[in-house]
C-alpha cells in the first residue's frame, strides 16, 4: 500500500516511517518510525489543504517516547480509547487519552496538545515485537515478533494486559504480522512460510495453513508485511 501525506508528517529528515494507523473517528494519524517515538497528528490538515494552511489549525498534537528503540508498529483500539505500539525493545506499550492537561517533559520545550498517558507495560517477546491486533471487542491484544512467537494478552478497559495464550516456533523464522477476523473467532499470522489460522474457540488450535503465495516471501521484506 503507498500512502500520500505531506512533508510535514515526519519523524527527522532521514528517518522514515514504519507504521501508520488512522483513529477510528477519523480525526488523528499516528505514526511510529525509527526513532523512539510515536507521533500523533491532526488528520484535518493533511486532508483539507484550507485547513493546511489555517495557522490557527494544529497539525502534530503529541509526542511519546516511552519506547527505549525504533517504534515498528501502533495500531488504535476498535473503540479508539487505547493505543498500543510495539518496537524493538521487544516491548508493546499501551497508552490511553487523558482528559487531564498534558506537560512538557523533562528537557523539552514540546508541550502535548493531547495526554495520551501509559497505563500498561506487556512483555515476553525476547525480540522485536513486529505486529499488534486487537480483537473486535478490544478484550484481547495479539502480538507476534522477531522471535518467532505470537502472544494472546486479555487487556482490560484500563489497559492492562495479562498473557492468556503463546503460539511458539510455528512459522519459519519471525512472524511478520497478526491480525484478527471481524469477529473475533479467528486470529491469522503471516511468516515465511505462509499465512496460518487459528481458532480462539478451539483453544487456538490451528484451522488452516495458506502457503501460496506466501511461500517465496524474503525474510528481510518487513516493510512490504
Amino acid at each position: 500500500m503507498i500512502v500520500d501525506i505531506p512533508g510535514w508528517v515526519c519523524h527527522g529528515h532521514a528517518d522514515g516511517i514504519s507504521a501508520i494507523d488512522i483513529h477510528p473517528t477519523g480525526r488523528r494519524l499516528v505514526t511510529c518510525g525509527t526513532l523512539p517515538q510515536i507521533k500523533m497528528w491532526n488528520l484535518l490538515p493533511i486532508l483539507d489543504s484550507a485547513a493546511e494552511r489555517d495557522p490557527n489549525v494544529p497539525k502534530l498534537l503529541a509526542v511519546l517516547s516511552e519506547h527505549q528503540g525504533s517504534v515498528l508498529v501502533v495500531r488504535f483500539s476498535n473503540s479508539g480509547q487505547l493505543l498500543a505500539s510495539g518496537g524493538n525493545d521487544n516491548t508493546v506499550l499501551v497508552y490511553k487519552l487523558s482528559s487531564a492537561p498534558a506537560t512538557a517533559k523533562l528537557g523539552s520545550k514540546w508541550v502535548n496538545l493531547e495526554n495520551w498517558k501509559t497505563v500498561g507495560s506487556i512483555r515476553g517477546h525476547a525480540l522485536d515485537v513486529t505486529g499488534l491486533s486487537w480483537s473486535p471487542s478490544d478484550t484481547h491484544l495479539a502480538t507476534c515478533s522477531m522471535d518467532g512467537s505470537i502472544l494472546i494478552h486479555a487487556v482490560s478497559p484500563e489497559g492492562q494486559g495479562s498473557l492468556v495464550h503463546s503460539i511458539r516456533q510455528q512459522h519459519h523464522g519471525w512472524v511478520k504480522a497478526v491480525a484478527f477476523d471481524p469477529v473475533g473467532r479467528y486470529l491469522a499470522s503471516q511468516g515465511r512460510n505462509g499465512v496460518k489460522v487459528w481458532d480462539l474457540s478451539r483453544e487456538w488450535a490451528l484451522a488452516g495453513h495458506i502457503e501460496e503465495p506466501f511461500h517465496k516471501a524474503p525474510e528481510a521484506a518487513f516493510r512490504l508485511r
